[in-house]
């Protein structure tokens, strides 16, 4: 359900990605040796578009302030907008007169984005452009894998200690929740300090 979160989508999405591809491959597979499935890093580049496609939508998307009022919808218009959650805040876009929620028109964002790197992939297996990863040295993934895995987990900080950090946008985006999540951090005790004497 996490990889849900990270990719700025509900939860349930995140099973839904866990789930289906293995069972795809489990069909089509030629290789029983290969681990097939999601992973953080990927759910993480999937939020960005999304993350800057939602809080500032193309010329072609218009954005309606008003109100969901389908039931269905309604526990969801709790959770703020910009959150990774990717919970609906009641807010509505319009593309070329349908109206769709945010949580409608993240998963749409996502599933572009999806189908647009299967392309990708589709096109680079026809011209069998995968000798090219033998260029990829050692130290280039093993960096990428070090950074990866330091940003899944200061993008997580305040999921974990279940504190709201407004979301950042644009480039050094994680550098700038840390100094921002420790300066609530500190507020916030000393408010409990000052309560308990």
């Amino acid at each position: 359900m996490a990889y849900g979160l990270l990719a700025g989508l509900p939860p349930v999405y995140g099973l839904y990605v866990s789930l289906f591809p293995v069972v795809v491959y489990s069909f089509l597979a030629s290789s029983k040796h290969v681990s097939v499935g999601t992973f953080a890093v990927m759910s993480i580049v999937v939020n960005i578009p999304i993350t800057r496609l939602v809080s500032n939508p193309p010329d072609f998307v218009t954005e309606v302030f008003a109100p969901v009022s389908d039931a269905s919808n309604s526990s969801l218009a709790s959770n703020d907008s910009t959150t990774q959650s990717g919970g609906s805040s009641g807010r509505v876009f319009a593309i070329d007169g349908v109206t769709w929620t945010e949580e409608e028109y993240r998963v749409a964002i996502a599933t572009a984005l999806t189908l647009l790197a299967g392309v990708f992939q589709c096109a680079g297996s026809l011209m069998r452009l995968g000798f090219l990863t033998s260029y990829l040295s050692e130290p280039m993934v093993t960096g990428f894998t070090t950074g990866a895995s330091m940003y899944v987990c200061v993008s997580q900080i305040a999921h974990v200690v279940g504190y709201k950090v407004p979301t950042q946008i644009g480039t050094f985006k994680l550098l700038k929740v840390i100094p921002t999540f420790f300066r609530s951090l500190l507020i916030w005790i000393i408010i409990l300090i000052k309560n308990n004497y």
